[in-house]
């Protein structure tokens, strides 16, 4: 693999990887994915939310049931979200900031 941090990763590569050498594949992806964050300098929720896809990926199969947990992962945060939303628009409305 070159040098990730000059150039785009090499997707065949990879596919490769996960397809022969699995714990190859999880090195090289957790690497572009630490320098991706860079953890230090990356919010609390940035570095939980890649965790929360790790363990999903690492227990579903490849495929369609990794795509299942993602939109399931997805749809949870949009409805989180929704919430938050609501909650401020009440803030907002009781504070009469909106009408």
């Amino acid at each position: 693999m070159k040098n990730r941090s000059q150039e785009f990763f090499d997707f065949d590569e990879l596919s490769q990887f996960a397809g022969v050498e699995p714990s190859k594949f999880i090195e090289i992806r957790e690497a572009l994915i630490g320098e991706f964050l860079n953890v230090k300098s990356r919010p609390k929720e940035l570095l939980e939310l890649q965790n929360q896809i790790d363990a999903g990926e690492y227990t579903a199969e490849f495929g369609l049931p990794a795509s299942y947990n993602y939109m399931a992962l997805v749809h949870g945060r949009i409805e989180q979200l929704k919430v938050l939303l609501k909650q401020l628009e009440i803030q907002l409305y009781d504070r009469g900031f909106i009408g």
